[in-house]
């Protein structure tokens, strides 16, 4: 609380505000930031390429491929199964075959 009145005091007045940046120890806590905030941003980007170069990245997308052409596989097959077991059982369900074997079973 009382640090922002103190911060409001300080930006409502222009000349002070001048004079504070026009200090050395402003100016160097400024380079001292900028300098910090292009370093983060060097190390980030050289990470992002690093990354993008190396053998585990590409392995993981090719797995996630891999993992999709699987899914896309087990899908299909399993619709084949699914019709082909439908179509056994209408052609023992006109067949009668079916009933014949409820009644056996009861």
């Amino acid at each position: 609380m009382v640090l922002r009145t103190i911060l409001r005091y300080l930006a409502n007045h222009p000349q002070l505000v001048d004079t504070l940046a026009e200090s050395r120890f402003m100016r160097r806590l400024a380079q001292i930031t900028a300098y910090g905030v292009l370093k983060m941003q060097e190390k980030g980007h050289e990470a992002i390429d690093k990354a993008a170069e190396s053998e585990t990245l590409r392995k993981i997308s090719e797995k996630k491929v891999n993992s999709q052409d699987r899914i896309a596989s087990f899908q299909r097959t399993f619709a084949k199964e699914l019709q082909k077991e439908m179509k056994q059982f209408k052609e023992q369900v006109k067949s009668g075959e079916l009933q014949s074997k409820e009644k056996k079973n009861d």
